[in-house]
């Protein structure tokens, strides 16, 4: 059950950001955030580790569902405006280096 009330959260918290997403500039970088661990799934390393991109770049990439359902059911990741406060939260460096260590 808390896996269901997990998923539902993290799901209405990227509408919201999503919701946002349609209302910021065009140049708006975004970055994919969230735990790097041996439980994240491929796709969200590939994600994560692309740094700081604009929506049109993550449509481009073919990525759009992530934008709502993150890398699927019950995952800890989403999309969230870049900035110097939220550099925490993204771990670019550690994905990128998963991704190359694959």
């Amino acid at each position: 059950m808390q896996t269901v009330v997990n998923t539902t959260l993290n799901t209405y918290s990227r509408a919201v950001t999503n919701s946002m997403m349609d209302n910021a500039p065009d140049n708006t970088k975004y970055v994919y955030i969230g735990p790097v661990d041996d439980r994240t799934r491929d796709e969200c390393l590939e994600y994560a580790s692309v740094g700081p991109i604009t929506l049109q770049e993550i449509i481009g990439n073919g990525w759009e569902a992530s934008l709502e359902d993150g890398g699927g059911f019950n995952c800890r990741h989403k999309w969230e405006i870049a900035s110097t406060e939220g550099k925490g939260f993204s771990e670019h460096k550690e994905a990128e280096k998963r991704v190359s260590n694959a």
